[in-house]
């Protein structure tokens, strides 16, 4: 371990889960899932003394993006978001701001990754899963050495991502469930809404594990 913690805040409308993922102490820090509250977010790094470095997307939807670009201007870094997940992102209707705002609002990431591609990102590796079902491109971001996974909106505690809305699909959430549930039972999951589980946790309670 390499003393990584993370700080979660709820932001937004539907109370997303945006995480400050952080070296306690060189304070190198990634953003995951901006959803909102830019402010709160800057106050909080500020804080906790943090220096941003990347923000990753778990996927497209509003919720998980809207404060994305004001913090990437605020310390000058760089978005990235699943390179299948661009239709979202460059759409309103897919991405749900029409729905929830009546705005027209997209979003370009500077880096796009894909299934299985590692970098480098707050002094630890991270590994990129693809993990389609909810959104066509959303995935999840794994940290083996510190046994965490940050879940966006695939894996919930004793639940899953919705099917039903643009570019979701049931049969790939289930593959996807099953995928993230291949993962020692050690990992902490950080979803996008909701408490904090594990895989231990869902390999024995979530409803898509038996299947």
């Amino acid at each position: 371990m390499s003393g990584i913690c993370v700080k979660n805040l709820t932001v937004g409308m539907v109370e997303t889960n945006c995480c400050l993922v952080y070296n306690e102490e060189t304070k190198r820090a990634v953003i995951v899932d901006p959803g909102d509250a830019a402010d709160v977010i800057r106050e909080e790094c500020r804080k906790l003394e943090l220096s941003p470095e990347l923000i990753l997307l778990t996927h497209g939807h509003f919720d998980h993006i809207m404060a994305a670009e004001e913090l990437k201007k605020e310390w000058g870094i760089k978005i990235c978001a699943c390179e299948k997940e661009l239709e979202v992102l460059r759409d309103s209707k897919k991405n749900l701001m029409m729905d929830y705002y009546r705005k027209d609002y997209t979003l370009e990431p500077d880096l796009t990754v894909c299934d299985g591609e590692t970098f480098e990102a707050a002094g630890v590796t991270w590994k990129v899963i693809e993990t389609p079902g909810h959104t066509i491109g959303s995935c999840c971001y794994y940290i083996e050495s510190e046994d965490l996974l940050f879940a966006g909106d695939t894996l919930f505690r004793t639940s899953y991502g919705r099917v039903d809305l643009p570019t979701g699909d049931a049969m790939s959430m289930l593959a996807s469930v099953k995928k993230l549930l291949t993962l020692p039972e050690t990992v902490k999951v950080y979803p996008g809404h909701m408490g904090v589980t594990s895989i231990e946790y869902e390999k024995k309670h979530n409803p898509l594990a038996r299947y």
